[in-house]
């Protein structure tokens, strides 16, 4: 919430690696596919958006 800018910048940062899994270097810890998270991004800055007229 109101955290816009940072919503942007992690999702550049994110579209850098669409390909790879999010999570440690280990393999023990995964947050599954960053496409996943790069879809939820692109959502909450549409919805945003939306809501602001812009």
């Amino acid at each position: 919430m109101g955290h816009l800018p940072v919503l942007r910048r992690a999702r550049d940062e994110l579209a850098r690696v669409a390909a790879e899994y999010a999570g440690a270097g280990s393999g023990l810890v995964s947050f599954g596919p960053v496409t996943h998270h790069l879809a939820a991004a692109d959502a909450a800055i549409e919805a945003h958006a939306s809501a602001t007229g812009q």
